[in-house]
């Protein structure tokens, strides 16, 4: 028998499931990294948040987070993408980001950064940040990769991420 995997928007009761499929793909001391800093006292966006289940059980996750550059411009932080080791190479990350990215730009959003690995992430359309003259504080500028979602939505923007404040984030769609 083939497992049934189904794509479906992340609901309360995944979240421990989710949480050992990200220590299971990060290690345990993955909410010390700099890009956590961007997660704290902020909700991930719900609209964004989704995961694929096999047989009711979590297999793969992705979360986006709001944050602006600058202070100025919204944006999203992708991440955590994360997929259970045996289900891993099997395009599930890539139909999970695909199918949020496009969720993200019918919701009005255009521009998302992650901090990965480019050789990875090239393949979704991402690009590093420092021809952009746009960085994440403390983290290594090589890994700060960009989608834009609208050609040039980018164009003349420069600085720093910043979290996003509670007060000030669209409520999309």
């Amino acid at each position: 028998m083939t497992d049934k995997i189904e794509m479906i928007s992340e609901k309360a009761e995944h979240q421990r499931q989710i949480e050992q499929i990200l220590d299971q793909a990060f290690g345990m001391n993955r909410t010390s990294k700099i890009s956590y800093r961007y997660r704290q006292h902020v909700s991930a966006i719900k609209q964004l948040s989704w995961v694929f289940e096999s047989n009711k059980e979590v297999i793969g996750t992705i979360r986006y987070w709001p944050l602006t550059i600058n202070y100025v411009t919204d944006a999203l932080l992708l991440g955590p993408l994360a997929i259970s080791g045996s289900y891993r190479g099997q395009g599930l990350g890539q139909r999970l980001a695909t199918h949020t990215m496009n969720v993200a730009k019918s919701l009005g959003y255009k521009i998302i950064f992650l901090v990965g690995d480019h050789a990875y992430y090239h393949r979704l359309g991402f690009k590093p940040t420092i021809p952009y003259g746009i960085y994440m504080p403390d983290e290594k500028p090589e890994r700060l990769l960009i989608h834009e979602l609208l050609p040039e939505a980018a164009k003349g923007i420069q600085g720093p991420l910043c979290q996003a404040q509670p007060s000030s984030l669209k409520v999309a769609g």
